[in-house]
């Protein structure tokens, strides 16, 4: 038999964890666009440095040494 007080412990529940998942939703974005804005800022100062054209396989190696997040 459910009682009424157990149904709103489960909806509690359920809340608290979308609530958690919104705030490391959050967190993720915030995370990435520092990333991203640190990411533009080291490619910047790789072209200011070369202006040259960048070959492909060392484009990749910009994108692989970025912060581990």
């Amino acid at each position: 038999m459910n009682h009424p007080s157990m149904n709103l412990r489960k909806k509690n529940k359920t809340q608290g964890a979308t609530l958690l998942v919104k705030a490391m939703r959050k967190l993720l974005h915030k995370q990435r666009n520092k990333f991203d804005k640190l990411k533009s800022q080291q490619l910047n100062e790789v072209l200011i440095q070369k202006p040259k054209k960048l070959l492909k396989h060392q484009q990749t190696d910009l994108v692989n040494t970025g912060v581990a997040t």
